[in-house]
């Protein structure tokens, strides 16, 4: 039994030496040094344009507008959904580089995370990671993407509970960092 154990140890020894002493990461991301925090968001607005929003069609709620007739009816709910994230570099390097690589929106527990559909995102100020993001420096990051049909969730045309979506952001370094944010809601119907 002991021989055994002796063998093994020199098995792993042999194999940290011949990795420079670090255990491989199998493909696994590192650790980063950037981090998140939520500012703001909301889930859009699709009452006047269903076929915008993610998941199945809805009827247009363009009934709401009454009489309208002039320019701009029937367009007035039409937003896309949109977060606002800080992002701070809590390393001692410059981070190069960040990606947002997927929106999830949470519906319950029992059910997967719908994919929302990243429509575009920036940096404000615009500029801001021309140089890449110092240590210690925090920029915000503006996501629009296609949010959900209220109809896909509720099965009919009407408001939804607010629900949080799970966001993630890759690093330069190919590491991943996630957020859930609180509960969104979705944007009213407007009426003029």
């Amino acid at each position: 039994m002991r021989a055994s154990q002796w063998m093994i140890s020199v098995v792993l020894v042999g194999a940290l030496a011949a990795c420079g002493g670090q255990v491989p990461n199998n493909g696994e991301a590192t650790e980063s040094d950037l981090e998140l925090s939520y500012v703001s968001g909301h889930l859009g607005s699709y009452w006047d344009c269903p076929g915008e929003a993610s998941g199945p069609p809805l009827p247009s709620a363009s009934f709401a507008a009454g009489d309208c007739d002039g320019d701009g009816c029937g367009m007035l709910n039409c937003e896309n959904a949109e977060v606002t994230l800080q992002v701070r570099n809590l390393g001692d390097t410059v981070a190069q580089s960040i990606d947002v690589i997927s929106v999830l929106l949470l519906v319950n527990s029992e059910s997967d995370p719908e994919d929302l559909e990243i429509l575009s995102w920036s940096v404000m100020p615009t500029d801001a990671l021309d140089d890449g993001l110092a240590p210690h420096e925090v920029v915000s990051i503006r996501i629009q993407f296609r949010g959900p049909n209220p109809a896909s969730i509720t099965g009919s045309m009407q408001y939804i509970e607010a629900l949080p979506v799970h966001i993630s952001v890759e690093d330069d370094q190919g590491s991943t960092i996630e957020l859930t944010t609180p509960p969104l809601d979705i944007l009213s119907i407007m009426v003029t």
